[in-house]
């Protein structure tokens, strides 16, 4: 017997794509917004509003989104994961405070401006840290207290003070710290370093919306 020949289909060759295709490509991939992302926002939105609610019950300054609604007008309970999660992504886009001024910032690492209050949040969750910081900065404010310290920590792990840093300068943007705060920095190495901010308050005469000179 002759030996056996084995007969295969060939492949077509595979044709990479042009250089138009990848640019194509590339600029349809940036356009995709994964459901993940969406519902990561949407459970940070609403923790934020939950403590927002829970601190200041129906005077609550909320931003929030509506609820999506299914065919039969129930809220579609997939647009969220069932436990909130706190996200960093939206801290860093969010617009901060003004960032102090260099001549200050230079007085207050110095000492010729005086520090009037500081307050440290190392150890807390972020539910606790919020309202610590925000009864904090209010009885700061009441007291006329213009420049204070808030020291988080700058830890790296996602549990970590690492998050209330991320954290803080977007909860300065946001009612009800926004009516409070009118400029943050982060502190000199000898006040905490990345681990700390200078915050400035408004003045008790001060509307919200003015930008300090």
């Amino acid at each position: 017997m002759g030996a056996v020949t084995e007969h295969r289909k060939s492949r077509k060759p595979t044709h990479p794509l042009s250089l138009e295709d990848r640019i194509l490509w590339n600029k349809v991939a940036r356009t995709v917004n994964p459901l993940d992302r969406v519902r990561h926002r949407q459970a940070q939105q609403d923790v934020w509003d939950d403590w927002v609610a829970g601190a200041f019950g129906e005077d609550a300054p909320t931003q929030s989104t509506p609820a999506r609604r299914g065919a039969a007008g129930e809220p579609n309970r997939s647009a969220a994961p069932p436990a909130p999660v706190r996200q960093a992504q939206r801290a860093a886009r969010a617009p901060g405070p003004v960032p102090i001024e260099q001549p200050v910032y230079r007085k207050l690492s110095r000492g010729r401006t005086p520090i009037d209050a500081s307050i440290d949040l190392h150890n807390m969750n972020q539910d606790e840290a919020m309202s610590q910081l925000h009864r904090f900065l209010t009885q700061a404010r009441a007291r006329d207290c213009r420049h204070v310290l808030v020291i988080t920590g700058k830890g790296r792990s996602p549990h970590s003070d690492g998050v209330l840093r991320r954290m803080v300068p977007f909860w300065l943007s946001r009612e009800p710290f926004a009516g409070l705060v009118s400029g943050i920095r982060s502190a000199a190495r000898g006040h905490g370093g990345d681990g700390a901010f200078y915050v400035r308050l408004r003045k008790t005469a001060e509307p919200h919306g003015h930008r300090h000179r």
